[in-house]
């Protein structure tokens, strides 16, 4: 498939291509390759056929939710919209450019380029074109780990420690309430004071080393220099993570609607990393200030607003029910944490238990991809020991930029209530929080 897309054999333009694939998606997997300067490259092939049955498995499933689950419908044709533009690899190596160009003065992220026609290594290629053709995408080589892979390997580390199987780990996990949760993850001052320590450490021990290397070294077996491995301070990169969301989704209203944990790389040196930019949207001055509204009434908790607000951006229930809306917006745009879904028990039953309050009917077709792209970076929060992080509160600061901007010194009621159903008299028992 390569060849045939590069129109050429592999060994006119790499020295190397790895036949297993380092990475794999539901439309494509990824090659690591190295150029004949031996310069490193990833390839992105997509499947044959990867868009027929993208299309059939979707439509299928839309079917079923008819007629199992009507809430979901809009959900799902939304999805179908946003994915649709993934089958064509110039579109994202052209959205790729952007996002780097747009994100390149942030100096602790970054986002690889492609080999297009814009790359001067292309120039000198023996085919002298770009490497990006709408089936196949070569770009430039990031080293770490995607945050789901980071993820397994910490679950299986602690299971060799507990002498457990992974699976008896995540079932401990998830029968723990939030705040057992919240117990176990070290603070941020503590992992950034242990890193310090480590860096106290290793630069004693090399300073000796430096000492030994220069004198009785020189006759006698030199001391390697050490650098301890360092834990991954995951209060930083959420940090980091959620500020980028944030400049993008306000600042540039250009951003990754499929940020998910495979697409969020641990760098090597520390960076992160932010890979297929296939599923970009964007958002006109106007959408932003209307979702920046949205955004700082869900972190003042005003449920009034958030109500009004969500209607404001076409979100639509069956019976227009304010407190179901004013919930959808909670949970979409604030937190999975027991303050929002604990009363309809927890964020896996949560949807559900809603729809038979008062059916979802509309999702609100522009800011779908914003919403989606906030649950997404929770999620990967949730992943890396965080679950009940607070998108709304980690974007106020970035929201309000937006609306003094355009001279909006937007006002709420923190805390302001709007009249709850009798949940116990419409769902019954249902499963606690801490168990869902």
């Amino acid at each position: 498939i390569v060849e045939a897309e590069l129109g050429m054999p592999l060994n006119k333009v790499f020295i190397q291509f790895d036949a297993k694939p380092v990475g794999a998606a539901s439309i494509g997997q990824v090659h690591a390759a190295k150029f004949l300067d031996g310069s490193d490259a990833v390839v992105k092939v997509q499947y044959p056929d990867a868009e027929r049955q993208f299309h059939i498995d979707v439509d299928l499933s839309v079917r079923l939710a008819k007629v199992l689950a009507p809430h979901y419908v809009d959900i799902l044709l939304q999805l179908k919209k946003t994915f649709a533009t993934e089958f064509d690899y110039r579109r994202e190596a052209r959205l790729q450019r952007e996002a780097h160009n747009r994100l390149r003065d942030m100096p602790d992220v970054v986002v690889p380029l492609p080999f297009d026609e814009e790359h001067p290594k292309c120039q000198a290629l023996p085919c002298g074109r770009g490497l990006v053709t709408k089936h196949m995408f070569v770009m430039e080589r990031l080293r770490g780990r995607p945050v789901d892979r980071w993820a397994v390997e910490q679950v299986q580390e602690l299971a060799a420690r507990e002498g457990r199987s992974p699976e008896e780990v995540m079932q401990r996990l998830r029968s723990m309430s939030q705040v057992e949760i919240e117990r176990m993850v070290p603070s941020e001052g503590k992992l950034r004071a242990y890193g310090l320590a480590l860096d106290a450490r290793d630069r004693i021990r090399n300073s000796v080393a430096l000492l030994y290397n220069w004198s009785i070294g020189w006759v006698g077996a030199p001391i390697a220099y050490t650098r301890s491995p360092r834990p991954v301070n995951v209060h930083e990169v959420i940090d980091r993570l959620f500020r980028v969301q944030a400049r993008c989704i306000f600042q540039e209203g250009f951003f990754n609607a499929d940020p998910h944990a495979g697409n969020v790389l641990l760098l090597d040196d520390g960076r992160l990393g932010l890979i297929d930019w296939g599923q970009v949207a964007c958002l006109t001055e106007t959408q932003r200030v209307r979702f920046a509204r949205a955004v700082v009434a869900v972190a003042d908790r005003d449920e009034p607003l958030i109500a009004k607000f969500a209607w404001d951006m076409g979100v639509r229930t069956q019976n227009r029910d304010a407190w179901v809306v004013m919930k959808l917006g909670t949970f979409w745009l604030g937190s999975f944490g027991d303050d929002v879904c604990g009363e309809l028990g927890g964020p896996t039953s949560f949807e559900q238990n809603l729809a038979r309050i008062d059916p979802l009917v509309a999702t609100g077709d522009e800011y779908f991809s914003a919403v989606r792209c906030m649950m997404m970076t929770r999620g990967v929060a949730a992943l890396m020991g965080l679950p009940f992080v607070d998108s709304s509160l980690r974007m106020r600061s970035a929201a309000v930029a937006v609306l003094r901007g355009v001279g909006d010194e937007m006002q709420t009621t923190p805390g302001s209530k709007l009249p709850r159903p009798d949940l116990d008299a419409i769902l019954g028992s249902r499963p606690s929080a801490s168990t869902s």
